[in-house]
């Protein structure tokens, strides 16, 4: 819920890439249309036997970093 913007993001989306996963988070990497992208942060608990989404972060890449 903190991130609202995913949702519109995923819609926009041309590719995405998996950055990486850590334990319970995985990172991955938005390419959208016109040519602007943005990190998804997922974190991942258990909930009944079954792993979901419980909370996203949404980053802007900083020009040439």
């Amino acid at each position: 819920e903190r991130d609202n913007e995913l949702g519109e993001l995923l819609q926009r989306a041309r590719t995405a890439q998996l950055i990486g996963t850590v334990a319970t988070r995985t990172l991955f990497s938005l390419n959208l249309e016109g040519g602007d992208s943005r990190v998804v942060e997922l974190l991942w608990q258990e909930h009944d036997g079954e792993w979901l989404i419980v909370d996203c972060r949404v980053f802007s890449l900083i020009p040439g970093e």
